[in-house]
């Protein structure tokens, strides 16, 4: 399956080299990872108080409550500083051999979309429907480290994310 993620990724990578810097290796990004299981890649829709932070979580889906999705909450000076505006869209990439992420600046419409929340000035989030392959926690955690890098925004994810399993599935089977 070819969709313009790919290229995207392909982008970076080169402009990476290009520059010298070697810290996107590794990095996949979640539309590709999508793909790889066979899922359907769509642009998602975007909405924490600190505004310099980054946290994850895995929550259900909206009204199907069968299906989970994982989100990113982002504090606006960060989205700022790698030049993101309401209505820019973003892509998000996962490192998990290192447990790092990086969010992107992009231009393709397969990309999330973010918007800033309307009641709170201080963050924004990016929502992508959860498959194996991204990562997962059991409830939110924040992020740590982020700084520039890469082309955007790289930031350490926590320790006890999975990339293998759903961690807010089993456990909300186990309660």
């Amino acid at each position: 399956m070819n969709t313009p993620g790919f290229d995207l990724m392909k982008n970076i990578n080169e402009l990476t080299v290009a520059r010298g810097q070697s810290e996107i290796t590794g990095f996949k990004s979640a539309h590709e990872i999508r793909a790889e299981q066979g899922h359907t890649i769509k642009g998602a829709r975007t909405k924490m108080d600190d505004r310099s932070g980054i946290y994850i979580s895995t929550n259900k889906n909206g009204s199907n409550r069968h299906r989970y999705c994982l989100v990113i909450s982002i504090g606006l000076d960060l989205l700022k500083s790698i030049g993101v505006i309401d209505g820019d869209r973003v892509e998000i990439f996962f490192n998990e051999s290192a447990k790092q992420g990086l969010i992107c600046r992009s231009n393709s419409e397969m990309s999330a979309k973010v918007g800033f929340s309307k009641n709170n000035n201080n963050k924004a989030r990016v929502q992508i429907q959860y498959c194996r392959g991204l990562p997962s926690v059991a409830s939110t955690e924040q992020c740590e480290n982020p700084r520039l890098g890469g082309g955007g925004l790289i930031f350490d994810l926590p320790e006890n994310c999975s990339f293998e399993s759903n961690l807010k599935a089993k456990k909300e089977q186990a309660s």
